[in-house]
């Protein structure tokens, strides 16, 4: 039996769901050929052939070498050499047309560049949230690092999450509140102050998970700052510091190990520098930092000091009588057990209601976590 023609001169009567399962043809193909038949008759019944009508012209020569070159070089500097990077450096080489991000992969490919990764993540899963301001938030961490005789040392990093723009990167031999704190002033001296600065929760940056307050977020306060503390567990808060120290350590080890610290400071003044004025940045569409910093809005600290933020927190007294709020575990009393209260902490004070009944208020003992029921009231 003709299939093809069998379904372009059946009637209405003829049961296509079916016919289509019998013949291991889907109703697509069925009613393709019987609108063929109806245009074109039986030579609409013909094979024909799948080649493109128009095939893509192939990348020049000249152009797939200096792409290959690129990679190459960025590579050898310990910098980026993606598909977007390239495509920056060719813009600005005025290769006309310049090719897609997609070309410069499949010519990368053709030449045995890429290695297939078909377990990374992919981007378009990742949701990124950014300050609208420049200076309105920076964020600050470190890392460890180690000297041309593996003495360790570690590296200060700073990152403005508007602009991307790296204001500081300093190396000390172990990190402290007092140089952490010298390294944010020295990069404010010429980017200016941040509104905002987010940070893990290390107690070189904040006490709060510890019953202390530190000097670094004291200093903080004082010159009007609001300090953020990451979720525990959740470097993804501070993704824009972390995601820099990958790249700075693949520049690091592209070049000879530092001898003294002194050394690798005037390295990271180096990469400070490329990375800053003159490496196209992937989530700036290949502006560079200095860029987005200069054309932006700036904001900045509140012109007074900053006390201690209230926070409040709900929940219900355990069965021993006491209701938690990280860091303290304070008593109210047996007798109110599985009762929902509202808890709020303004600096040393602790305040505790049912509804707007005020089940207690007490001044927090700072050398203890749990507050029984005789603190001072």
């Amino acid at each position: 039996m003709d299939v093809k023609l069998v379904a372009a001169v059946a009637d209405g009567s003829l049961n296509v769901s079916g016919f289509c399962v019998e013949q291991g043809i889907s109703r697509s193909t069925f009613y393709k050929w019987r609108n063929r038949f109806r245009v074109e008759g039986l030579a609409g019944l013909e094979e024909r052939s799948r080649t493109p009508t128009s095939a893509s012209p192939r990348m020049a020569a000249d152009v797939e070498n200096r792409i290959v070159e690129l990679r190459k070089d960025l590579s050898e500097e310990g910098l980026d050499a993606g598909p977007a990077t390239i495509r920056v450096h060719l813009a600005n080489e005025d290769f006309d047309p310049v090719p897609s991000e997609a070309s410069i992969w499949r010519a990368l490919h053709r030449r045995g560049f890429i290695t297939p990764q078909p377990e990374k993540r992919p981007r378009s899963s990742y949701k990124s949230f950014t300050f609208e301001r420049v200076n309105e938030c920076w964020q600050i961490d470190h890392y460890d690092w180690w000297l041309a005789d593996r003495t360790d040392v570690q590296i200060i990093d700073s990152i403005d999450d508007h602009s991307r723009l790296v204001p500081i990167s300093r190396a000390v031999p172990t990190v402290t509140c007092r140089n952490a704190w010298e390294t944010l002033l020295e990069g404010a001296e010429k980017w200016g102050l941040p509104a905002n600065m987010l940070n893990d929760n290390g107690l070189v940056y904040s006490g709060k998970l510890h019953n202390v307050t530190v000097s670094f977020e004291a200093n903080l306060r004082l010159l009007g700052i609001n300090q953020i503390n990451s979720s525990p567990y959740h470097p993804q808060t501070c993704g824009k510091v972390e995601r820099f120290h990958q790249t700075e350590q693949k520049w690091l080890r592209a070049r000879r190990p530092a001898a003294t610290i002194t050394e690798l400071n005037q390295l990271l003044d180096e990469f400070n520098h490329i990375y800053n004025h003159n490496r196209p940045h992937r989530s700036l569409h290949g502006a560079t930092p200095l860029t987005v910093w200069n054309t932006g809005p700036k904001a900045g600290p509140a012109n007074r000091p900053l006390t201690t933020p209230k926070r409040i927190t709900q929940g219900r007294v355990a069965t021993d009588g006491t209701v938690w709020t990280r860091p303290w575990r304070i008593a109210v009393g047996r007798a109110h057990t599985g009762t929902p209260v509202t808890t709020i902490i303004d600096d040393d004070q602790a305040y505790i209601f049912n509804g707007d009944t005020l089940l207690r208020h007490l001044t927090l003992d700072p050398t203890r976590q749990h507050q029984p029921l005789g603190c001072p009231r």
